[in-house]
């Protein structure tokens, strides 16, 4: 079969959609139902009792609360669901999903499978063939380029309409301001992508420094111990910090600066005067031989293995390299703060939301069903359970619970929220465009290799941006 498969959603019919790729839809229809049914029965009873010394048979009423399972014919509207996930990868979003299915029987919920990689083309095809889905998951990138295209659904009067279920002040206010465009909510929040201070103390042991209190450390403070950690040659080499090509941005934030101008419609802006300050002093770590280059990585194994060989002493990564560290590490690591610049600390976070489709034929349903996954009765198990930085305020503990089995200081991992900015790439259309400018004209020439001034890379970057945006905009 072809197109999009009608069927209810069982863990093998799941395997079986997402082994085939979808199938036709079909129309939703009466279908019988087995549903549990609670009754308040009352009945009189008689009994024996005994008045005056005599037995006696009285009468009395009581209540007793009866279930009965029965069939009944309930009328189904479908949800059609777009899907990036299966059983293999990420099981804890299957579960959910078949939970789902099993308790909201008004609704059918319909799996349309896809990849990440190719989501966005497959709701732009469904589209065009006049069968948009319900809802779905698009990727931070391909949200914001498709919702100012008018591809989701403005979610604002459903979340004032159930706010109480959807508690809209329990988000971090990060996490709905990226869901948000022109002033409306595209999105509800389902988690915040963290990227940490991934730390490994043994490297100032072993350099006889003492470790820096991270509560208060600053990257001049940094700088100044990064030589003492950075020690050896060729593969004995040990390093102060990964490879910063493309976490640049971090250090732009932190003293001050930025690659977009959120107060000017998201313009390039990167000749300002605290960017230049800030990539000179990344520069600075690059000259002092303290950070793992292409070169390294390239002839040890790459980031992951030498971070947990303590051949690093400082990455800024997320989940998939903290779970890398769980298993593989064969030395202690923890989370610590990320060192602040002259504004403060900084460092990427990456929102994540659930969408509605515009032009879908049941957003109401589709509205139910990302509701419910975001609950935080439901969410807040999977966040335990799969180390997922939780949207929202109230699942911190859970969070940081589940975390502590990872590293002693997983508890700062929230802080990294409240501290946190999203990549230009995930703030504008072409914000990853600009992000390539940046690296091919400033971070490889001028900050890594060191051979042009990064007042003229600077110069000439802004020059090309500043050609990308005008073409956005014009178009």
């Amino acid at each position: 079969m072809t197109g999009v498969e009608r069927r209810s959603l069982s863990r093998r019919g799941f395997l079986r959609l997402g082994s085939l790729g979808g199938a036709a839809v079909v129309l939703a229809a009466c279908a019988p139902k087995v549903v549990e049914v609670t009754k308040i029965v009352k009945e009189v009873v008689k009994e024996t009792v005994i008045i005056e010394g005599t037995p006696q048979v009285v009468e009395k009423e009581v209540t007793r609360v009866v279930k009965e399972e029965v069939t009944k014919i309930v009328v189904q509207k479908e949800v059609k669901f777009v899907n990036i996930w299966t059983e293999k990868d990420t099981p804890f979003i299957v579960k959910l999903l078949e939970e789902f299915d099993e308790t909201h029987p008004d609704l059918k919920l319909t799996i349309i499978q896809t990849t990440n990689a190719e989501a966005a083309q497959k709701l732009q095809t469904l589209i065009a063939a006049g069968m948009p889905p319900d809802a779905g998951y698009w990727s931070p990138g391909t949200f914001t380029s498709l919702a100012p295209k008018g591809a989701f659904f403005a979610l604002d009067e459903y979340f004032a309409r159930d706010a109480d279920v959807v508690k809209p002040d329990d988000f971090f206010p990060l996490s709905v301001q990226y869901a948000t465009v022109k002033g409306k909510i595209y999105g509800i929040p389902w988690s915040i992508n963290i990227q940490a201070f991934v730390s490994v103390p043994k490297l100032y042991d072993d350099a006889g420094v003492d470790q820096p209190d991270s509560n208060t450390w600053t990257w001049q403070d940094f700088a100044r111990i990064a030589p003492s950690i950075a020690t050896g040659e060729g593969g004995s080499k040990k390093l102060a910090i990964a490879n910063q090509s493309g976490h640049y941005y971090t250090f732009l934030w932190a003293w001050g600066g930025d690659v977009l101008d959120e107060a000017n419609e998201h313009r390039p802006m990167l000749t300002k005067a605290e960017n230049i300050e800030a990539f000179k002093f990344l520069r600075g770590l690059y000259e002092a031989d303290v950070v793992l280059s292409s070169e390294y990585g390239e002839a040890f194994g790459g980031l992951r293995p030498m971070l947990a060989a303590g051949r690093i002493a400082h990455a800024i990564h997320g989940i998939g390299t903290w779970n890398f560290m769980k298993r593989e590490s064969e030395v202690p690591w923890d989370f610590w703060h990320i060192p602040a610049g002259p504004k403060g600390r900084a460092a990427p976070v990456i929102p994540v939301s659930f969408q509605v489709v515009a032009g879908a034929e049941n957003p109401e349903g589709g509205w139910e069903l990302v509701k419910w996954i975001t609950d935080p009765s439901y969410a807040g198990r999977v966040f335990a359970e799969q180390l997922q930085s939780p949207a929202r305020r109230s699942l911190r503990e859970p969070f940081i619970k589940a975390a502590q089995e990872l590293a002693p200081h997983a508890n700062i991992l929230p802080d990294v929220v409240e501290y946190g900015h999203v990549p230009p790439r995930f703030r504008l259309p072409i914000g990853g465009e600009l992000e390539q400018v940046v690296s091919s004209e400033v971070i490889d020439p001028a900050i890594e290799r060191g051979e042009v001034a990064i007042e003229e890379a600077l110069e000439i970057a802004q020059k090309k941006m500043e050609e990308i945006y005008a073409e956005s905009v014009a178009s």
